[in-house]
């Protein structure tokens, strides 16, 4: 994902200077954010219930002077002035040591009602104990820019789509062959955002065995993705996966995982939006 560069650096610059003697919290790096587009049968593959395809996710790092347990409050609030806390119970905080001493690695990721993704600037906020704060911002942005307003929706929004902006396109998947010695995969884009992807390899249980290296640079014998909706081929050779302790025999099905980035490193792997295709399984 992509390191948005909004967030304001002086209480890290100050904490920098003044050790542990300057008592605010302050932000490490900046947020990552990302949306994604999820078919939903990555869920009904498995026997979940669940149909959302729309999400949005942020991962917040912080650090105190006064050690990670300090910190008492994260929070990220949209234009719209819905707030969300990301520090609390309910969520996995992960605690670690380094050379600048104790850090806190936030995660949170959730379905957004109704489909929809708000676009524009995202409030985060950091406080600890004492009340000192530190307030920066994510720039929720249109795929393949680095600018745009309005909201994003995925295929499955029925709401109003005055405004708004289709998500990044799921890639649709038109033939597949499970060989002896390779995996041919050939499936059609029409969003020109898209800029690279990868495929996500499963067992018949529907448990992820592997996922390959991102393709953009060997798609379609070496000549990059078409998002025209041409069919793309995609060739995979045992050599082209790290499936671990699992054997070329296990492998079932699949998901074709498209990014856009084209805005930032183009060839790189840096990224704000994410689709996952339907399932498929090899013939």
């Amino acid at each position: 994902m992509k390191k948005i560069s909004g967030i304001i650096v002086l209480a890290v610059l100050m904490a920098t200077l003044f050790g542990c003697a300057n008592e605010a919290p302050y932000f490490v790096v900046p947020p990552e954010w990302s949306t994604q587009n999820v078919d939903p049968t990555y869920w009904s593959k498995s026997g979940a219930s669940g149909s959302d395809s729309a999400y949005r996710s942020f991962r917040v790092y912080a650090a105190d002077p006064d050690g990670a347990h300090d910190i008492d409050l994260i929070t990220v609030t949209d234009p719209n002035g819905n707030a969300w806390t990301l520090l609390n119970l309910d969520l996995k905080i992960e605690l670690y040591n380094d050379a600048g001493g104790f850090w806190g690695g936030w995660f949170l990721f959730w379905p957004t009602l109704q489909y929809k993704v708000l676009l524009g600037e995202y409030t985060v906020l950091l406080k600890d104990r004492s009340g000192a704060e530190v307030t920066g911002i994510l720039d929720f942005t249109l795929p393949g820019s680095t600018s745009g307003s309005g909201f994003l929706y995925s295929d499955e929004y029925v709401g109003s789509t005055v405004g708004g902006t289709e998500m990044l396109h799921r890639a649709i998947v038109t033939s597949s062959v499970k060989g002896g010695s390779d995996l041919t995969i050939e499936f059609q884009v029409d969003d020109t955002s898209v800029n690279n992807g990868q495929i996500w390899i499963y067992d018949n249980n529907e448990d992820l065995i592997t996922e390959s290296d991102y393709f953009e640079s060997t798609i379609n014998g070496g000549g990059g993705i078409f998002t025209d909706n041409s069919t793309n081929t995609l060739v995979l050779s045992p050599g082209d996966l790290d499936p671990g302790s699992y054997s070329w025999s296990d492998i079932v099905g699949f998901h074709v995982i498209l990014v856009d980035g084209a805005q930032y490193t183009p060839g790189g792997t840096e990224w704000d939006h994410r689709s996952v295709s339907a399932y498929e399984v090899f013939p």
